[in-house]
């Protein structure tokens, strides 16, 4: 479970329903759906101690004392470019956009992880 992905899939699917309100239109029901769905995952994801979505981890993550960007944030940089990248079909222009705006970040977050997986081949 990508929480990045499903965050972005909920607030797409949040602001629609809110659209729909708003102009008194009828609400998508696959909108109601996703919403839900992404809801109950990222929940889900949080409740068994997931890492937060990128949106809504307020900490600085800059390299730490021992030049090492968070294991654990580089790990979701990481996947969620690859998702992003091998299903672009189930990716929205939103997971794109979180991507492009965070492109030096993931980077880092790709080398890093290299960096750790060199280091352990050599232990």
């Amino acid at each position: 479970m990508d929480p990045n992905a499903a965050l972005s899939h909920a607030r797409l699917a949040a602001s629609s329903i809110l659209d729909d309100m708003d102009h008194e239109h009828a609400t998508d029901p696959d909108d109601v759906q996703r919403l839900a769905e992404s809801f109950q995952s990222i929940d889900q994801w949080l409740s068994r101690d997931g890492f937060l979505p990128m949106d809504w981890d307020k900490e600085e993550h800059k390299p730490g004392a021992g030049g090492d960007m968070e294991v654990g944030r580089a790990l979701s940089l990481a996947i969620f470019c690859i998702n992003t990248f091998m299903h672009p079909d189930a990716s929205s222009d939103a997971d794109v956009a979180v991507l492009e705006a965070n492109s030096d970040e993931v980077i880092e977050a790709l080398v890093e992880l290299r960096s750790i997986y060199e280091a352990t081949k050599r232990t």
